[in-house]
Order: C-alpha cells, then structure tokens, then sequence
C-alpha cells in the first residue's frame, strides 16, 4: 500500500466512525487494533469519539484495509527486513510491503513509475515517519533489486 493510498483514506475518514466501521468489517478489536497501533484502548477510544485521528492510526488501518494485518512495531529505527512486495493498490505512489514468516503487512511511499511484481523480494527498514517504511538499496522499476 502507498503514502497516497493513506492520505487518500485519511481524507475519506472524516471521523473514527469509519475506522469503527472497518474495525467490525475486518472483525478487528479495539483491544488487537490499539496494541497494532502501540497505543492503550483508552486512547483509542478517545481518539475515534471525536479527537483526532492520528497519522498512525490512519496508517494501521490503511494497511489493514489492504488486506493486509497491521504491524506491531517490529521494524526498530536502525534494523532491516527482509521482505516481499506485496499487491498493487489504487493508489500509486503507496506500495504494500509483506513481512516474510509473519503474516504482517507494512506500507512505503513510492515513485508513481516504481511498479514492483508481487513476491518479489526487497528490504526495508523503518523510516522517521510513524507507521511508514522505506526501501534499503538500489532497485529497477519492475522491482529487482540492483545492488545487493
């Protein structure tokens, strides 16, 4: 899923009513979604009854609603991944990114031209935006990776 999909769906939510909504959709709890998040249940609550709704959160449920499940803060600052590209989205400048052995799913801005195949392997690391990740390395527009 890309940066664009995110703000995208951060505009569509007015409120966390939609958020609630996909949480049911998904048969998401708040319990589940709020540790995703790395947040208590309490916030949570507060931030979707009418506070507003953080970049993170948008984040996690972006990615959730990709298809994806949400990440739990695996990817510390300075650690890299060994990942999978994940599927395309609508939106073109968000890249899906799928964790190896976890199920998890991740997301990464990307070039709208930067058109990786499914399953093709890349590696990430956590970037200085909450919730986001960014490509380590070198790599052609179908998604091979060019430096290794």
């Amino acid at each position: 899923m890309t940066g664009l999909y995110l703000v995208y769906i951060s505009e569509l939510m007015s409120d966390g009513n939609d958020i609630r909504v996909g949480l049911l959709r998904h048969r998401v709890t708040h319990e589940e979604f709020a540790e995703g998040c790395g947040m208590s249940v309490r916030e949570l609550k507060d931030m979707l009854d009418g506070g507003e709704v953080s970049d993170g959160v948008r984040g996690a449920y972006a990615a959730l609603d990709a298809g994806g499940e949400m990440r739990d803060g695996d990817i510390v600052e300075s650690e890299t991944r060994r990942c999978v590209f994940g599927r395309a989205v609508k939106n073109d400048t968000i890249q899906v990114i799928d964790y190896l052995g976890g199920g998890k799913a991740g997301i990464l801005r990307k070039r709208r031209d930067f058109r990786p195949r499914h399953g093709l392997p890349c590696e990430v690391k956590s970037s200085g935006e909450d919730g986001w990740l960014e490509l380590v390395g070198r790599y052609r527009d179908n998604g091979v990776r060019l430096d290794k």
